[in-house]
């Protein structure tokens, strides 16, 4: 049996309206890369195994953080901006 695995780079239009363009490697998101989701937020940077990780700029509805990540999270330095005025760097 042969099974293809998506590898390279790709757009993907996800049936709940998110959107993914960028590498995909063993047919997941890996390497640099955009999501838009459906909710609004926008991811811009790297990912491994279909996880924010490395450097990257999320924008979201009120603000944006822009720094590294680490599985999915926030993780090490960065900057995270809230509104006009708000911003914590650290």
């Amino acid at each position: 049996m042969y099974v293809r695995v998506l590898q390279g780079p790709a757009e993907i239009q996800f049936k709940n309206g998110s959107k993914y363009v960028g590498n995909l490697e063993n047919g997941l998101l890996s390497g640099q890369g955009m999501l838009a989701c459906h909710s609004g937020e926008r991811y811009s940077g790297h990912f491994v195994n279909n996880k924010l990780h490395g450097s990257g700029k999320l924008q979201f509805k009120g603000g944006e953080y822009v720094g590294s990540f680490r599985f999915g999270l926030r993780h090490g330095k960065g900057t995270l901006k809230m509104g006009d005025n708000l911003i914590y760097e650290g």
